[in-house]
């Protein structure tokens, strides 16, 4: 079925993790399916890649989606790669009333 979703993450708080690919989470959708992130603050994580914050990865021609709606992303850091706040990775993604500030990408890519 499509865009049946999948993994829900509601009124959650990720501040202060570390991780490769996503500092705080990462998502793998596949087969069509949908992932939601709603009303969570992610604040002053790390990753030593890509994804500060939330690293997104899925295939767009099945799609894939993930909806981020009310999530705050502060001063997270993507160490050697994009995405220093939110990284998506061939996925679907749609963003509502998002906010992201003082992020930092320390190996200056986009």
């Amino acid at each position: 079925m499509k865009n049946q979703t999948s993994f829900k993450i509601v009124d959650s708080n990720f501040q202060d993790n570390y991780g490769y690919y996503g500092g705080a989470i990462k998502f793998h959708v596949k087969h069509g399916n949908l992932a939601t992130v709603t009303n969570s603050i992610f604040e002053h994580n790390t990753a030593t890649h890509s994804g500060g914050a939330i690293y997104l990865h899925g295939d767009s021609k099945t799609g894939d989606k993930i909806v981020l709606s009310e999530v705050v992303a502060l001063r997270n850091i993507a160490e050697n790669g994009a995405g220093a706040g939110v990284m998506a990775d061939s996925v679907l993604l749609d963003v509502f009333k998002g906010v992201f500030e003082a992020n930092e990408n320390q190996a200056g890519e986009n």
